[in-house]
């Protein structure tokens, strides 16, 4: 990911102020899910797309996602997350080139 943002985040406190806080900084952005799909009694996987504008260069993402996540007494306990960085460093960065 952009800005040294993918990696690993302990705890939901972390994943807030550490990841999402700073994405937020960056993009004006939400996750669509298309579909969820049951993985076992304790995991889901969803499918879909962020979509939104980065807030310094004016330029859209769309990034298709995957997210893996596995369930414990009703809580997540992890979050695994997929998706096409590629295109957000396009929708970041005003020097590369749009698909």
């Amino acid at each position: 990911m952009p800005e040294g943002l993918g990696g690993s985040y302990d705890g939901p406190e972390a994943m807030l102020r550490d990841c999402w806080a700073r994405v937020f900084a960056l993009v004006d952005v939400r996750p669509v899910p298309d579909e969820y799909l049951s993985a076992g009694a304790e995991r889901v996987v969803v499918l879909g797309r962020y979509l939104g504008i980065a807030r310094a260069t004016n330029r859209p993402l769309s990034a298709a996602f995957a997210h893996v996540l596995r369930f414990r007494d009703g809580l997540v306990t992890e979050l695994i997350q997929v998706t096409d960085t590629e295109l957000w460093h396009e929708a970041l960065d005003a020097q590369r080139s749009c698909r």
